[in-house]
């Protein structure tokens, strides 16, 4: 199971140790979306270390996704966000008018890509099936599906389903909730972190 990570603002971030936690239970990709020049702005690939940094250096509400594979298998392409979009394109980072983040699975994936003729290009997953179905029907669609999600855009934060607060931000789920693990002298112990991006590489990605 994914998790999804709802941000408020700067005064209201997950702290690394957080992030970490997540990152640990669901190892299968990242991704982060916040908003600048009114363009919902996105990056995948990044690891806690490098995501805790960048929420530090961006404003206003923020929106991450640690990914456990299922549909579509391991595929760093298949992290969230997805655009919600006519063909919701796989990209490690870009912009769009509104994202789309998924925690579940939705079984009926492929019998609704069918009935609305959805085909794409590239790897699929529901949740890339659900963006276009989206941009397509609009977001009534999600409340049909018994999974939650987020819709992000310049206009703020939707999400739908049941959420937990802690650090004064939302969690799709508390799963990720970390167990001490102790080394034999008795010190707490933590996974490394993946990948490690820097936050101003990632910032460049978006510079006019």
């Amino acid at each position: 199971m994914c998790v999804i990570v709802t941000s408020p603002d700067s005064k209201h971030r997950p702290s690394l140790a957080t992030l970490e936690a997540c990152e640990r239970t669901n190892p299968h990709g990242s991704g982060v979306a916040w908003v600048q020049h009114n363009r919902v702005q996105w990056l995948k690939g990044l690891s806690a270390a490098a995501i805790a940094e960048l929420l530090e250096v961006i404003e206003g509400p923020a929106v991450v996704h640690f990914r456990i594979a299922s549909v579509g298998g391991v595929k760093a392409a298949l992290c969230h966000p997805f655009p919600v979009s006519p063909t919701s394109p796989l990209k490690p980072y870009g912009q769009a008018g509104t994202v789309l983040f998924h925690n579940g699975h939705w079984s009926d994936w492929r019998d609704f890509a069918e009935e609305h003729d959805i085909k794409l290009a590239g790897p699929v997953s529901d949740t890339r099936i659900i963006a276009v179905g989206v941009h397509r029907l609009g977001r009534k669609l999600l409340r049909k599906i018994p999974c939650r999600f987020v819709m992000f855009s310049k206009r703020g934060v939707e999400r739908f389903g049941d959420w937990s607060e802690v650090e004064g931000c939302y969690f799709s789920n508390l799963y990720w909730q970390p167990k001490p693990i102790l080394t034999p002298k008795g010190q707490l112990t933590f996974l490394a972190s993946p990948r490690r991006i820097d936050p101003g590489e990632a910032m460049a990605c978006f510079a006019d």
